[in-house]
């Protein structure tokens, strides 16, 4: 996996998801310079991640960019509670931001489907929920993310 130029990391976020990767991958992938990773590793941490931790749960899209969160604001400073204090602040800020956007957290609920079952996995397919509901996400999260490397989130400065 190769990357591009900084200032196309949301772009090829939503690349990445329209290629084929969970929406966990597609978030954090261009951000593994930023993390210090390879895509290679970034790729395999966020694997698990998706599907909403593969049951339903909390979308994968910020599932991935928490992780870019942690890589970015956790090791800032070396005061532990002052790191906490940063990952937890972008954390509730994206999480403010993307409830005010979808509605809600959880994958399932934004999917209005379980994908795991027959009946969902059809839906999916029908309403093409990949491309009008994952790749928002997706999006929304990568452009987050992008603020947060330029400095723009209050109270998280990435390292």
């Amino acid at each position: 996996m190769t990357g591009g130029g900084q200032q196309h990391r949301p772009a090829r976020a939503g690349e990445l998801r329209q290629g084929g990767l969970t929406c966990s991958q597609s978030v954090a992938l261009p951000y593994a310079g930023a993390c210090g990773l390879t895509e290679a590793q970034l790729s395999a941490l966020s694997l698990p991640f998706a599907g909403g931790l593969h049951r339903g749960d909390v979308c994968g899209s910020l599932c991935g960019a928490y992780l870019v969160i942690g890589a970015l604001l956790g090791g800032r400073t070396g005061d532990p509670p002052q790191n906490r204090a940063a990952v937890a602040g972008a954390m509730r800020q994206l999480d403010e931001g993307f409830l005010q956007r979808f509605g809600h957290l959880r994958c399932h609920d934004l999917l209005g489907c379980d994908p795991r079952t027959p009946e969902g996995a059809d839906r999916m397919r029908e309403r093409d929920l990949k491309q009008a509901v994952c790749l928002p996400t997706v999006l929304f999260c990568a452009e987050f993310l992008e603020a947060l490397c330029d400095g723009q989130a209050p109270d998280a400065q990435p390292r």
